[in-house]
């Protein structure tokens, strides 16, 4: 089977669709999990204290290695600010994963709802193939943040990878009825339904996948290429092939 197309653990690393682009630059450009009712900040923080933890935020954009600091600096001062924490994962992603998770913990601490923290960790026990964990992780993010179409595309990558495929399906359905040009429910609803052999919506997802934007790496046109094909499509094969 394909390989599907999921985030990678950092937003500053390489988008997974071959464009060379950061991926908050590129297919993580919606942003992250929009409101669940989460504490943004403790009602005890001040100005001074958001100040701090914003610096922090332009810090990691920018690549700078006192990000971290910065933040933990941060909830020094507001313990209880659950972005900070859910900031703090982010900048460590990368470099130490472990305390990435448990700053998002020590997030879900502070908030048991926060959708946005229960997103990363569902991210970290996909990508070590804990899959039930991951899943609990998802579907509790969704109870904070209904709809959300990254989420629903994680929990589809997640099911379908323990053989569930109609409710990854049903997944990858729902996160494209919530924003129709989600690149990766396009891409892994497209890559599921070829291997389920209906081709001729293989075809229509790959178009509209397609429509999106067409700088996508040489494997994602021959898996297309082979759907036009086996739906008798020659000569949109050739020029996916071409």
């Amino acid at each position: 089977m394909s390989a599907a197309l999921a985030p990678p653990a950092s937003r500053n690393a390489p988008c997974p669709c071959g464009s060379g682009k950061r991926y908050k630059d590129c297919h993580g450009a919606l942003g992250p999990i929009a409101a669940a009712p989460a504490v943004a900040l403790a009602p005890t923080a001040t100005t001074a204290d958001l100040l701090l933890r914003e610096r922090a935020r332009i810090e990691w954009t920018l690549g700078d290695a006192n990000a971290a600091a910065t933040c933990r600096a941060a909830l020094e001062r507001a313990p209880d600010d659950v972005a900070a924490w859910n900031l703090l994962g982010e900048i460590l992603s990368g470099t130490d994963p472990a305390a990435a998770s448990e700053a998002w913990w020590r997030a879900l601490d502070v908030d048991p709802e926060n959708a946005e923290a229960s997103f990363h960790l569902g991210n970290r026990q996909r990508e070590q193939g804990e899959h039930a964990a991951a899943t609990i992780h998802y579907e509790r993010a969704l109870r904070a943040a209904p709809g959300h179409p990254g989420v629903l595309n994680n929990l589809g990558l997640t099911l379908e990878a323990t053989g569930q495929s109609e409710r990854a399906e049903a997944c990858y359905r729902q996160a494209l009825a919530a924003d129709p040009e989600h690149a990766g429910a396009l891409a892994n609803l497209a890559n599921l339904l070829s291997t389920r052999e209906a081709i001729r919506e293989t075809v229509s997802v790959y178009d509209r996948l397609f429509a999106v934007r067409r700088d996508w790496p040489a494997a994602v046109w021959i898996r297309r290429a082979m759907a036009q094909s086996r739906a008798q499509d020659l000569s949109g094969a050739v020029e996916s092939y071409g």
